[in-house]
């Protein structure tokens, strides 16, 4: 789930945008995109259920709609259908379910793939259709990418940038965090300082993690009160910090065994979604929840995701006092 305020002037430009406003290139999917005033507002991405009655799923997109952009006004609605068939059973019923919601759904349209020259058609109307100009030379491309928006070319780039390391290595600091669960808990401020240093080597452009590492971290963000106060991280979004931090986040989600690269993956996937990068966050908080299916933290973030609750609502997870900005410069300066 993003906002954006670029303004899409024709169809082909808009539909060309959206691997920009998803955060990568989807398949097998639906995409809505609210409109104000020929204004874009929230743009929601869901996967195609091969199953599900489509009564039912467009209840559900119609509702996360809906909740998305509570705070601005929504008077209409565009879908895309970016699939090998237009669907058009759930286009009747997105077109009742908005409705009902005060929504109307302007236009449907469907396109196999996104890439430059790819076709596309309104569903509704056969003698409207196109070909899409370059995703990577919208002017929603542009636009985000002065604002240090980062588009991504699939899905599957996505998980690989949080694909666990080979098994031999996620064994041996598998073993290093068993020889740590007999011993003493350490402090809260003790486990702290070791991802500060963490932090504060990441931010500074010399993160290297040997295996004792990986094991140390992954072992003080079991502990609830240090992982929730690197929520703090995140926010601003857009600030060193955060870059440094998701950089962080994901090396020890790749290098971390199951079921602690939970924790990691859970901060990965709220930086993600406080940056409006609902890809990203979607799949690092599915990967934490294949490590901990019982983690709590990950299914509410995922809840909200999937429900289109804004990130500025999340806002107050991220007060932790331990991994803010400037407890991260001072433990560089120690």
């Amino acid at each position: 789930m993003t906002k954006t305020t670029v303004r899409a002037n024709n169809a082909g430009d808009l539909l060309a945008s959206i691997p920009t406003l998803v955060g990568f290139a989807p398949a097998n999917s639906v995409v809505l995109i609210a409109l104000h005033e020929n204004r874009l507002g929230v743009t929601m991405r869901a996967d195609l259920p091969p199953t599900q009655n489509s009564v039912s799923f467009a209840q559900q997109l119609a509702h996360g709609l809906e909740v998305a952009g509570v705070d601005e006004a929504i008077d209409e609605a565009v879908a895309v259908m970016v699939d090998d068939t237009p669907h058009r059973d759930l286009v009747d019923h997105l077109v009742e379910q908005l409705a009902v919601r005060g929504i109307m759904l302007e236009h449907a349209y469907h396109v196999s793939e996104f890439a430059a020259g790819a076709r596309w058609q309104h569903i509704c109307n056969a003698a409207w259709h196109g070909v899409l100009p370059d995703p990577k030379a919208t002017v929603a491309a542009a636009t985000l990418a002065v604002a240090s928006g980062v588009t991504r070319g699939s899905r599957e780039q996505i998980e690989e940038s949080f694909r666990s390391d080979d098994e031999e290595a996620i064994g041996r600091r598998a073993a290093l965090l068993d020889g740590l669960v007999g011993r003493p808990q350490p402090s809260l401020e003790w486990q702290a300082g070791i991802v500060r240093a963490a932090l504060h080597r990441s931010l500074t452009g010399q993160l290297t993690l040997s295996d004792e590492d990986v094991a140390a971290l992954a072992y003080a963000l079991t502990d609830p009160g240090v992982r929730d106060a690197c929520l703090a991280t995140a926010l601003p979004s857009t600030s060193p910090l955060a870059h440094a931090a998701m950089n962080l986040w994901r090396a020890l989600t790749r290098m971390t065994p199951a079921p602690e690269r939970a924790e990691p993956a859970v901060l990965a996937g709220f930086a993600a979604y406080m940056q409006g990068d609902g890809a990203t966050a979607t799949i690092a908080l599915e990967v934490a929840l294949d490590a901990n299916p019982d983690h709590v933290l990950a299914g509410l973030l995922r809840h909200a995701l999937d429900t289109g609750v804004p990130p500025d609502r999340l806002h107050p997870l991220a007060s932790g006092p331990f991994c803010d900005p400037g407890a991260v410069a001072a433990d560089g300066e120690q």
